[in-house]
């Protein structure tokens, strides 16, 4: 009887061991399964630290590629008022071109015209001559 009590004893105490050694066995393979995904967390935390920089980066390179393109056109419409401007002032300064040639022209007829009747000899000239 006290065999079977030693026995018996025996056997549950090798059967809690099993289980305590299953037991043991999961809980450090739940306990590596989860340092496992700790490790995937904070990979994932950096590469979104990562992610982040860059699309604030980016976003800071598109505002500033915006405010260029704005200045581009502000620009453009400048050029295109000043092209007008000068196309303007290139007709004012062929009208008063021609205005100072027709003048030119107007007094040297006029000098030639005093010249003439002012002249000592009389009679008319050949215009080569004169």
């Amino acid at each position: 009887m006290v065999y079977e009590h030693i026995d018996d004893s025996r056997a549950r105490a090798s059967n809690l061991l099993d289980s305590l050694e299953k037991s043991i066995n999961a809980y450090a393979t739940e306990v590596a399964k989860l340092m496992l995904l700790k490790e995937q967390v904070e990979a994932l935390v950096r590469e979104n630290s990562i992610l982040k920089r860059a699309a604030a980066s980016q976003h800071e390179r598109h505002e500033v590629f915006e405010d260029k393109n704005g200045e581009l056109l502000h620009l453009k419409h400048l050029v295109s008022q000043y092209q007008e401007q000068l196309t303007a002032m290139e007709v004012r300064v062929k009208f008063f071109l021609n205005l100072l040639y027709y003048i030119n022209n107007y007094k040297l007829m006029m000098h030639l015209r005093q010249a003439h009747q002012s002249s000592p000899i009389p009679g008319r000239f050949h215009p080569d001559v004169f």
